[in-house]
């Protein structure tokens, strides 16, 4: 992995990122190896990022029949959260496909469809596909937008590493992560992603 020197210059905003060729028929063991980094290893607040993870964790219990993705997931009105999205704006009561909820999760990266997943899903569901994967810089502390600010404290957020999101990308893209069809899934809705 080549080191990408400092910017020069002081700004209060961090970057990390990691860059890679994908050449077809290439491993990623080895792609990597020639891959760009710039504090690639450095954790970052994951914020919407963690939503990738999400999904693989969804895809992942598709894959062991443990979930449908036609089955239908209910929005309460308890489930409904600040931030983007478009289910905050719908009235509570409806039953969505579980592919309706997961494309929104990723398309406008809406944070409600993200915790009615981790809802469904378990956050330790979640954290253990993260471990096996070998995703060691990331951590999902639980559902957005829910936690209260307790004195100046803000709890401690979901944190990733370009390295980890480089690492997940990747292998997806290479259909090593899921079933074929479920890498087909996966790849349409990151297609769709709007921001």
């Amino acid at each position: 992995t080549a080191v990408l020197p400092a910017p020069h210059g002081h700004s209060p905003a961090r970057l990390g990122l990691v860059a890679a060729p994908l050449a077809p028929g290439t491993p990623w063991a080895e792609a990597r190896e020639r891959a760009l980094a710039f504090r690639a290893h450095e954790p970052f607040t994951a914020a919407s990022t963690i939503k990738v993870y999400v999904l693989q964790a969804l895809l992942e219990s598709v894959a062991d029949g443990r979930h449908d993705l036609e089955a239908g997931v209910p929005l309460r009105r308890d489930d409904q959260v600040t931030g983007s999205g478009v289910l905050k704006a719908l009235r509570p009561g409806g039953t969505y496909p579980l592919i309706d909820v997961a494309t929104l999760m990723i398309v406008v990266s809406d944070n409600t469809a993200t915790n009615l997943l981790i809802d469904l899903l378990g956050v330790e569901r979640v954290r253990e596909v993260v471990a096996a994967h070998g995703w060691s810089g990331t951590y999902v502390r639980g559902k957005l937008q829910v936690a209260p600010v307790l004195g100046d404290q803000k709890p401690s957020p979901s944190r990733t590493t370009p390295r980890d999101l480089a690492d997940y990308f990747a292998r997806l893209w290479r259909g090593e992560l899921l079933p074929a069809e479920l890498t087909a899934v996966a790849k349409d809705i990151y297609r769709r992603q709007q921001f």
